[in-house]
C-alpha cells in the first residue's frame, strides 16, 4: 500500500512559513498602531489637551506619593488595634480615619514648632542676599589679585573675564531671586490647596483602592485579566518599595543636615536641612544640588565666611553622603529596583523632559515600571512563539520574584487567576 501523505519535512516547512508570516503581521500591526498614535499625538487639539492635563500632574503625583506612604501606616494601625481584645472586627475604614487623625496631630505639632523658625531664617536670608553678592564679588577680586599675578598675560585675561562673568551671573541670580517672591507666594498658595486636596483624594484611593483595581481589570478581556492583574501588582510593589524608602531617606538626610548645619551655620540650619531633604528625592544629582546653597552661604557670610568655612561645609555634606550610601541605603531601601545607573540617567532626561521636575524625581520607579512592561511583553512573545511551534511555554512570571521586594512571589498563578475572575 502506497503512502500518499506529504513528507514531514514539507509540513514543518509550511508551519515555519506560516509562523513567520503571523509574526511578521503582528509586528506590522504594531508598527501601524505606533504610527497612528504618533500622528494623533501631534494633532493640535491633542497637544492642547495634553498641556492642560499636565497642569494637574503634580497634584496627582503628590496624591500617589501620599497614598504609598500612608498605606503602610494604615495597615500598621489596623494590625495593632486588632490585637486588642474585643477589637478583632475593627474595620479598614476606621483604621484609615484613626491614621488620618494621628497624622493630623503630628503634622500640626511639627508645623507649630518649625514654621516660625523657618520663616525667620528665610526672612534673614532675604535680607542678607545683597551682602552675599557683594561678599562674593569682593572675594573673587581678592583671590584674583592674590593668586593670579604670576600667570601669563593671556591666561590672566581669560581668568579675569571668567571671574567677571561669574560675578555678574551670581549677582543676577541673587537679584532675580528677589523678583521670585511673587512666584513663591503663588507656590505657597498652591501648596496650601494641595494640603487640603491631596489627603482628601488620597482618602478615597486608600479606602477603595482594591475596588478600583478590580474595576479596571474588568475592562480587560477575560483571557488577559490574570496577566494584567499581575503586572499591576508588580508595578504597585515596585512603586511602594521605592517611594516608602525614599521618603524615609529624605527625612533622615534632612534631620542629619539640620543637625550638622546647626554647628556651623546655625542661623540657616533649618532651611538648609529642608533643602537637603527635598533634593534627596532627586536621583543621582540630588545631594549635589542640596549642598550648593550651603556652600554659597558659607563662602559669602559677611563675618566668618570664606573658603575655609565653605570647605568645612563640603566635608560635612560628603560625610553625610557616605553615611547614606554605606549604611542608610542598604538598610532602608533593601533590594534595589535593579536599574543600571545609565538607564536611570536616561530615564531622568526623558521623563524630566516630559513631566518636568516630578519626572526627574520619579524617574526610578517610572523606569522600573517600564522595565516590568518590557519584560512582560518579551515573555508573552516567547510564550506565543513556543506555543505556535508546538513547544512548552515558559513558566508564568507570576512565580518569579518581584523587583524591589523581598524576593518572594506575590502569588501563585492560580490564585491570581481566581482573584481576577472573582473581581468580575
Amino acid at each position: 500500500m502506497v503512502d500518499d501523505s506529504p513528507p514531514a519535512s514539507s509540513e514543518t516547512s509550511r508551519d515555519d512559513q506560516l509562523q513567520s508570516l503571523v509574526v511578521g503581521l503582528r509586528y506590522l500591526n504594531g508598527l501601524v498602531l505606533m504610527l497612528v498614535v504618533a500622528v494623533i499625538s501631534f494633532h493640535p487639539w491633542v497637544v492642547i489637551l495634553v498641556e492642560k492635563a499636565m497642569g494637574i500632574l503634580p497634584l496627582l503625583l503628590l496624591v500617589l506619593i501620599f497614598v504609598y506612604v500612608v498605606n503602610p501606616l494604615v495597615a500598621f494601625v489596623l494590625r495593632q488595634v486588632r490585637r486588642i481584645p474585643q477589637m478583632e472586627r475593627f474595620s479598614h475604614a476606621r483604621s484609615l480615619v484613626a491614621t488620618y487623625l494621628l497624622l493630623l496631630a503630628v503634622v500640626a505639632t511639627v508645623l507649630a514648632f518649625l514654621v516660625p523658625k523657618l520663616a525667620r531664617e528665610l526672612q534673614t536670608l532675604a535680607v542678607n542676599l545683597p551682602s552675599f553678592a557683594q561678599k562674593l564679588q569682593a572675594t573673587m577680586i581678592e583671590y584674583r589679585h592674590r593668586y593670579f599675578e604670576a600667570l601669563p598675560l593671556p591666561v590672566k585675561d581669560q581668568v579675569t573675564r571668567a571671574v567677571g562673568e561669574i560675578g555678574s551671573m551670581v549677582s543676577q541670580v541673587i537679584q532675580g531671586g528677589l523678583h521670585y517672591v511673587g512666584a513663591f507666594s503663588q507656590a505657597v498658595v498652591w501648596m496650601a490647596g494641595a494640603l487640603v486636596l491631596v489627603p482628601l483624594i488620597g482618602f478615597y484611593f486608600l479606602k477603595d483602592g482594591s475596588e478600583l483595581l478590580d474595576s479596571f481589570v474588568c475592562f480587560v478581556p477575560a483571557a488577559r485579566r490574570a496577566r494584567v492583574r499581575w503586572i499591576l501588582l508588580e508595578v504597585h510593589k515596585a512603586m511602594q518599595s521605592f517611594l516608602k524608602g525614599q521618603v524615609i531617606l529624605c527625612l533622615i538626610i534632612g534631620l542629619l543636615t539640620t543637625a550638622a548645619m546647626a554647628l556651623v551655620l546655625p542661623q540657616y540650619c533649618l532651611a538648609l536641612g529642608l533643602v537637603a531633604g527635598i533634593t534627596e528625592a532627586i536621583p543621582v544629582l540630588g545631594p549635589i544640588l542640596g549642598a550648593i546653597p550651603a556652600v554659597i552661604i558659607a563662602f559669602a557670610l559677611p563675618e566668618k565666611g570664606g573658603l575655609g568655612l565653605a570647605a568645612l561645609v563640603v566635608l560635612i555634606y560628603v560625610v553625610i553622603q557616605q553615611l547614606e550610601n554605606t549604611i542608610l541605603v542598604p538598610r532602608v531601601m533593601g533590594h534595589t529596583l535593579g536599574l543600571h545607573p545609565l538607564s536611570l540617567l536616561l530615564g531622568m532626561m526623558v521623563f524630566g523632559n516630559v513631566f518636568g521636575f516630578w519626572g526627574v524625581v520619579l524617574a526610578a520607579p517610572l523606569v522600573a515600571t517600564l522595565k516590568i512592561f518590557v519584560l512582560q511583553y518579551t515573555a508573552n512573545r516567547e510564550a506565543e512563539t513556543l506555543e505556535a511551534a508546538g513547544g512548552e511555554a515558559p513558566e508564568s512570571p507570576a512565580s518569579e520574584p518581584s523587583p524591589g521586594n523581598s524576593g518572594e512571589p506575590i502569588a501563585t498563578p492560580p490564585a491570581i487567576v481566581e482573584k481576577a475572575s472573582e473581581a468580575c
